[in-house]
This record gives C-alpha cells, structure tokens and sequence, in this order.
C-alpha cells in the first residue's frame, strides 16, 4: 500500500460554524455590493445564524453527519461525489478540462507519452508510486484509485467504472470518426515500445483515410458522450441491444485511455480549441483520460473531472514524465490493432448526427483567447519577491475592473489534500484590497502609494488562500448546510429553505464571472477550460519556469471578450511588474 500508506493519518477535514459566516461574508461581500444590498444581505445573515436559528439546527446536524464517519473520510466526499454523477447536463464544456503538453518534455512524440502513462498505470495498480507530499505535509491519495475510469451513463446518476492497470492493457484510437482497438503489450507480456506504437499510429490514420476515401460509414458514435446524461444513458441502452456495439462498448470502456488522432491545428490557440471541445464524431469525452494528438505532432490531454481533480494528474504527469525513455522496452514489431465496429439503425444515426451538429455550436459559441507572457515566468515573479499565485490573481482583479468597471466575484480553485478525502475549496480573489488598488491605477497616483497598495493586495490575496487551506472558508460549508435542510430539514422542523440560501447578495458572491485555476507543472504548457457562467470568463493559467501561459476563455452570446481581458490583463501585469521592479517597499 505504498501510495496510499499515509492517508490514514491526515487529519480530518475541519468544520466551519455559523460565526464563521459572520466573519467571513461582509469582507466577501464588501467589493461585489452596493450599500443597500449589502446591508440588506448582512441582515438575512444575521436572521440566518440567531441563537437556536436555522444555522445552528443544520450545523449540529452537519457535525452528527461528521461525527458518523470513518476517522479517515471527509464530510464534505459524499456530498462531492453526488453532485458530480447526479449531473445532467453534458459533459463537455461544463465539466471537462485540458493540458497542452510540451512534446520535447515528453521526448519528442505523443507515442513516448502514452507508454510512460501505461507504465505509470501499472505502477499505481500495484499501490507502487510514492505518495504526493509538499512543504505541508503528505497529501491524500485516494483519488488516485479513480483517475483511470469510464463515465457510465445513467438515469438519475453516472457512475465510474474503473479500468483494469496492469498488463495488458489495450488503448482506443479514433481517428476520422473510426474506432480501433490496440493492445500495449505483446501475447508474451513484453510491452510495446514507443516507436513500434508510433508505427502502429501510422498505420490506423492510413487505414483511416483509407476508409474515408472508400465512402465508409462513419458512426458518430462519440456524438453520444456531448448529450445530456439522460439522453447518453437512453442512447447507451439502446445500443447495447446489439451483440456488436455491447462488445464494442466493452472494448472502449475498458480502455486504459482514448486516443483522438486529429487533423493538423493552424496555431497553439487554435489546438486550445480543439483540446477543449473538437470534433464530436473523433472523441469520447466518457473516458477520465483522452489524449488528442494533431498530424504535425501537437498532443494534449482532455480530462473528466468527476473521479478526481487536476492535483492528482499533475501528480501522474509528473511520475510519468520522470520514468524517462531509458526504461522503454526494446524497439520490436508493431502490435495487431482492429477496428471496433458498431451497429446502428437510421434513428440512432439520425440522433447522433444532430448531437455532433448541436455540440459544434456550442464550440463555435465559445471564444477562446491565449497569451504568452516570457517576463512574467515563475523565477522572473519570484526575482520581483512575490508570489506568482498572487501577482496573477490579483491582476485578473485589475483587468475585470478594466473590462466592467468594477470587481465581480472570482473563483480561484485551491487544493485540500492536506486533509483525508480532501478535493477543493473556493477562494474568492474580489477583496477589498484589489478594489482599492484598481481605483487607485484609475487615478493614477503616485507609484509609492500604488506599490503599498499592491501588497496589501497580495496580502489579502494569500490570506484567503491560508484560510481555505487551514479549513476555514464557508462556501463549501454552506453547501453542507444546504444539504443538511435537503436530507433532514423537516426533521429539524425548517419547513421552509432558509432565505440566505437564495439572497441575492450571497449568489453574487458564488456567481464565478472570472472562474480561474492554475496548474504550475513541467511539461504541460497551457490548460484551458469553458466558463462556468454565460456572462463570464473561464481562465486558466500555467506560470512556468521559462513563461507564463494564460488561456481565457468566454461565450460570445454573453457578449463578453476573451481578447479583450486577456489584453486588460496584459496590460495590468505589465503596470504592476514595474512597480515591482522600480519601487522600494
């Protein structure tokens, strides 16, 4: 139990309380609100956390809750795990994210990355890797037993299917919307190295195009993985009457990875695109891990993030990437690959092609925007001693301030596997701090005044990702109580939902208009995911050793700009950096 040995003794994920709210909503609220919604807003808080109020009913059932566990779990898991399988919308867009590897990191080809990540498959079948641990400590590991699944359709919920690790294991290769099934290791066990797998990828796009010039059916098969769950899982039953599409679905399932390969991307924005959402008919967005690899020799990874988050897979980047190619097998004959066939009548085509024409509206819907900032590189923000995280952060507050003129709220993922069964939490970059500088840049006062106002900024900034990271933010604890009022709220005589739960004050604080994480990792060079919110922006962030990656992204029907905060941030940024570099604090 090596990778996983140490979970038992991580403390347990801590409660807020009802004081809590009172202390932390007016400093969240402070930035977002006029005075007359914010005082109308402390007023519900106040009604909502009275002696023997709604508040503290719900807490006490929330630590019974706690209190029922095991040592080793976390309150906050069951309700986690709910909330992501009970979803039915689709997928795409909404729930799944991606990376842009650096192919030299990787050795040079998608094929190098694929045989490391089989190895270290393997590896974690056998409970073999060393665990994750940072400056805090060991972190958990547990959603390292759920990062290779498949999503399974169902009605009311999903669940995920794990898939076998060790050897053999087979992958899925789709290219032009033709499904081929390719084992990794040979009839005696040896594994197949990266060049013969690179010879076997020849081969099926040759197959591929030799398909498509013959007029052969294409499936659209993959079109099923962008429906709303209840469409997946209806069309998903209706296929498994058929002997050939139920071994087909077996086949697919049970691969360690799909493998999309993909036409040629005109530009790194442009493979962003295809990354994010692509062609439906040349993908399978059930699977945890997709890797879309284009004819000139981009690659990327394409994530679903029920089983676990994007921690864990920097973690498996990371073991990946140090096995090296000396621990490849020897070059030797490339592996029998087939065709995975399906059966399917003109009303499942018909379906299926309208979904794949409704998924690429939605990704035309999308605008996508990507920059690259060299002198803003991890080392070069650390020589200007500050935090990387924060400096972002805070000129993401800067540059919304540019685009609408004031702050919104703004989400920023941070990680809790310091905790048993840890995921994440929400810290909120809208603070008062960040309002104060970006209305003093307005006026454009004296860089001294404006370097102070900087650190407090990024004071400010860091101390709400200390207070998640010590278990004391209160969005996920209010999340507790609303499920709490959902389970046992009669029971505890609230017969009617608590009015902070809807008060427009408080959605305003959860409405994520800028939904931003960042994903610090060699080896991957952008990651990019859909906004969370029609009127908002979703950013993801790379600060690497040599520069700093910002892929933004935004819906045109909202009529927000994904170039244009890109810009504003550019330009905040760049502000900021010289007042770092020329100011004495």
């Amino acid at each position: 139990m090596k990778t996983f040995a140490h979970d038992q003794a991580l403390p347990r994920l801590p409660l807020a309380s009802p004081e809590s709210l009172c202390n932390a909503v007016p400093a969240l609220a402070a930035p977002l609100l006029d005075e007359a919604t914010l005082s109308a807003t402390l007023d519900v808080l106040s009604d909502f956390v009275r002696q023997d109020g709604d508040a503290e009913k719900l807490h006490n059932a929330l630590a019974a809750h706690r209190g029922s566990l095991p040592a080793n779990s976390s309150w906050l898991r069951p309700f986690w795990d709910d909330s992501y399988l009970a979803w039915r919308e689709p997928l795409p867009l909404n729930m799944n994210y991606c990376f842009h590897l650096d192919r030299e990191h990787w050795g040079g080809g998608v094929e190098h990355f694929i045989m490391r990540i089989a190895r270290t498959a393997a590896l974690l079948g056998k409970n073999a890797l060393e665990a994750e641990r940072n400056r805090s400590g060991y972190q958990a590991m547990d959603q390292a037993r759920s990062a290779f699944y498949s999503r399974i359709p169902g009605l009311g919920a999903d669940e995920l299917m794990a898939v076998p690790l060790l050897a053999p294991v087979h992958i899925t290769v789709l290219c032009q919307g033709f499904f081929f099934l390719l084992p990794l290791y040979g009839s005696s066990g040896e594994a197949l190295s990266a060049g013969s797998l690179a010879q076997c990828l020849n081969s099926v796009r040759d197959e591929a195009a030799r398909l498509a010039g013959r007029g052969t059916q294409v499936s659209w098969t993959g079109a099923m993985t962008t429906a709303p769950r209840e469409q997946a899982a209806a069309l998903r039953a209706t296929l498994k009457r058929s002997q050939v599409n139920r071994l087909t679905l077996t086949a697919l399932e049970q691969s360690l990875l799909v493998l999309c390969l993909d036409s040629a991307a005109a530009s790194n924005g442009h493979f962003a695109q295809k990354l994010l959402a692509g062609d439906a008919k040349n993908r399978w967005f059930d699977k945890s891990l997709q890797v879309i690899a284009t004819e000139e020799g981009r690659f990327g990874i394409n994530l679903e993030h029920a089983g676990c988050d994007a921690g864990i897979w920097a973690w498996l980047l990371e073991k990946a990437a140090a096995l090296g190619d000396e621990q490849c097998a020897p070059e030797n004959k490339p592996l029998p690959y087939r065709r995975l066939d399906w059966e399917l009548d003109e009303t499942v085509t018909t379906e299926l092609t309208d979904l794949a024409e409704n998924f690429q509206q939605q990704n035309d819907a999308i605008e996508l925007a990507q920059e690259v900032f060299c002198e803003f590189s991890r080392e070069a923000l650390k020589g200007m001693r500050t935090s990387p995280d924060a400096f972002l952060q805070v000129c993401f507050q800067l540059a919304q301030f540019e685009v609408f003129g004031e702050l919104r709220s703004s989400y920023e993922s941070v990680s809790m596997r310091g905790y048993a069964q840890g995921r994440t939490e929400c810290a909120r970059g809208s603070t008062q701090a960040a309002l104060t500088l970006a209305e003093a840049l307005r006026r454009n006062e004296q860089p001294s005044t404006l370097y102070e106002l900087y650190r407090k900024a990024e004071r400010a900034h860091l101390g709400r990702l200390v207070s998640c990271q010590r278990g004391q933010a209160v969005e996920r604890y209010v999340y507790g109580l609303q499920n709490m009022f959902r389970q046992k709220g009669k029971a505890l005589g609230i017969t009617s939902e608590p009015a902070f739960f809807s008060d427009p004050g408080w959605l305003k604080i959860k409405h994520d208009s800028l939904s931003t994480s960042g994903m610090a990792v060699d080896g991957v060079l952008a990651f990019a995911f859909a906004p969370v919110v029609e009127d908002g922006f979703g950013i993801g962030y790379v600060p690497g050793k040599n520069q700093t990656v910002v892929t933004v992204t935004s819906f045109h029907v909202s009529g927000m700009k994904a170039r244009d905060f890109a810009k504003a941030f550019g330009s905040a940024a760049q502000r900021i950096a010289g007042l770092l570099r020329t100011t004495k604090g």
